[in-house]
């Protein structure tokens, strides 16, 4: 019999990748989502439940009956603009806690956890799993205090459990309204894109690395916290320069016509925990641009 997962998010930019990878690995595979089936990914190798993940009766019903043996936990609210302050992440730091607390209470097996560079503060520039958590952010905020939690109930329990703390990413399925897609969308249909000069170094990965590093957690002894990125920081100017290459319109990239942000200059991941694992990323930039280009090319409003 199967091995049960649960992954939550599975509708999300990270979760859509990672369903596609859980595919022909041997597991009975359950995902949540609280509306309709994204469309684009109806499987049925998967089996999809409507829960509202926040209602904890109901969570605790569910995973109750379902019973799953491993858990891949990705659900939380990222909207661009405005999940960096949204009151909201208290409440997706409750319902995690109530997800781990009866996962383990029925039955499971190991669980992952996701967090974010933002945990870290950002102006230490190389950042390791060691390195200070001064978070900017009520996200970075709630994520660092969640992982210090887990780490101790984990812990306490005898439990299995990894937290990835997930660096910059990039590919199919993103929002829109990040810069990555929104150049390399604007390009295509023959807009300008505005942008800073965006002179800030940033450590990319392909999402689908992203998606590969979380499953390859699943399957590995170790618990703990463990950088999720390419540890190597790029400018984010020369990856809107490289998509505009690739797509063959330089002439439209407008690098500079907006004010720079005040942000940290570099952010960088030390990945030789993850390393040390046997895990390596399989894109370079270009590599998943080329493939995040040819996906934004099958969407319709292009």
């Amino acid at each position: 019999m199967a091995l049960k997962i649960l992954l939550t998010g599975a509708g999300g930019f990270i979760g859509k990748n990672v369903l596609k990878l859980l595919k022909n690995k041997g597991f009975e595979v359950h995902t949540t989502t609280s509306r309709n089936i994204p469309k684009g990914i109806e499987d049925t190798e998967t089996t999809w439940h409507v829960v509202d993940l926040l209602d904890r009766y109901r969570v605790q019903n569910f995973i109750g009956d379902l019973r799953p043996d491993y858990l891949l936990h990705l659900a939380w609210d990222t909207t661009p603009g405005q999940y960096l302050t949204n009151p909201q992440n208290l409440d997706w730091v409750a319902a995690t806690l109530g997800i781990c607390k009866v996962f383990y209470e029925n039955g499971g097996k190991r669980a992952i956890f996701t967090g974010t560079c933002f945990e870290y503060n950002p102006y230490d520039k190389v950042l390791s799993e060691n390195s200070s958590g001064v978070p900017y952010s009520l996200y970075g905020t709630c994520k660092l205090a969640l992982s210090g939690i887990i780490t101790k109930f984990c812990e306490d329990q005898g439990a299995s459990y990894a937290w990835g703390r997930i660096f910059y990413l990039f590919g199919p399925y993103e929002d829109q309204r990040r810069v990555i897609p929104y150049v390399i969308r604007s390009l295509l249909m023959g807009k300008e894109a505005l942008c800073s000069n965006a002179c800030v170094k940033r450590d990319y990965l392909y999402v689908e690395d992203v998606a590969a590093a979380l499953i390859h957690m699943l399957n590995i002894d170790e618990n703990g916290i463990f950088n999720i990125g390419t540890g190597t920081a790029v400018p984010l100017r020369d990856i809107l320069l490289l998509a505009a290459k690739l797509i063959g319109r330089s002439d439209l990239l407008k690098l500079g016509a907006l004010a720079q942000t005040n942000e940290a200059p570099m952010i960088e991941a030390v990945t030789s925990k993850l390393a040390k694992t046997g895990f390596s990323h399989k894109y370079s930039i270009e590599e998943g641009l080329v493939k995040t280009i040819d996906w934004w090319k099958t969407q319709a409003e292009i």
